[in-house]
């Protein structure tokens, strides 16, 4: 792999590389290599060996972008026994076909209603899309093969599915008015953009949700999503010191009793919960 971001340990790359390389097979080696002149940053390549080599290629197939955070390029990646290269352009094709296949879905419908049902074998006729470099005009096939590899996944497909109708064997369009058409050619737009970023991420659980993560890392997690509440000492650090003092003796006399009463209060739920619960026990024996 070349192009790595750089101003991050060898480290944390390692674990994310891991993590997006695992879903396509055993990864058995993963290394990114430190900078030669400060070890505690990547030079900008990297290293993954898998256990067979069908994952190999299946990982070569797949779009690695990393997010803004890191940097804004696209991750070249070769195979050291075959030569085999990505493309490092996938993810800008890939947008283009997105756009040309919401043309395509607007095209189509036009036709549909305009001719009437068409039987699946046929329904490309008349629909144009460009092309991606030159954008002269072809018959409509690339663009639907590239990103969902049939006519009838494409016409399946969520977003697809609201504007033409396919049982296929003949698609027909559904009937709506141009602003509710407009409104579902966003729609399917928005979802082939989710198809897209779904390729392009991976979840760092995904794989891995039956395997419990330790304690610590569950309270992260928690901290990450519900941020808890700072100390009161803390507190009074942000407040306006016109208005009160940092240390002010009062202020830490309140708080101080205000602790103890909660102490005292919750020992008294907690031993009224086990009480109802030795009640509820004694009961049900």
């Amino acid at each position: 792999l070349d192009g790595m971001p750089m101003g991050r340990t060898p480290e944390y790359m390692q674990e994310r590389l891991r993590r997006f390389f695992s879903k396509f097979g055993v990864v058995k080696i993963c290394r990114a290599v430190p900078h030669e002149l400060d070890p505690y940053q990547c030079q900008g390549k990297a290293y993954v060996t898998f256990r067979d080599r069908r994952s190999v290629f299946r990982a070569l197939k797949a779009p690695l972008k990393f997010p803004a955070s890191l940097h804004d390029k696209f991750v070249t990646m070769r195979d050291l026994d075959t030569d085999k290269r990505n493309d490092p352009l996938y993810l800008v094709k890939s947008e283009h076909n997105n756009r040309e296949l919401v043309s395509v879905a607007r095209q189509l419908h036009r036709v549909l209603l305009s001719d009437g049902p068409r039987p699946l074998s046929t329904v490309w006729q008349g629909v144009m899309e460009q092309e991606f470099k030159t954008e002269r005009l072809r018959t409509a096939n690339h663009c639907v093969m590239q990103r969902f590899g049939s006519w009838k996944d494409f016409l399946e497909s969520e977003g697809m599915n609201h504007i033409v109708h396919c049982d296929g064997k003949t698609v027909w369009a559904k009937p709506m008015t141009p602003v509710r058409l407009e409104k579902q050619l966003l729609q399917l737009s928005i979802e082939l953009s989710k198809k897209l970023k779904a390729e392009c991420s991976v979840h760092w659980r995904q794989g891995r949700e039956h395997i419990p993560l330790p304690e610590h890392t569950r309270f992260l997690m928690r901290k990450w999503d519900h941020h808890e509440k700072l100390a009161w000492c803390l507190q009074t650090m942000s407040h306006n010191h016109f208005y009160q003092r940092v240390y002010d003796p009062k202020l830490i006399a309140k708080w101080r009793i205000k602790r103890e009463r909660n102490l005292v209060r919750n020992k008294a739920r907690e031993e009224k919960r086990l009480e109802s619960q030795r009640v509820a026990a004694l009961e049900a024996a």
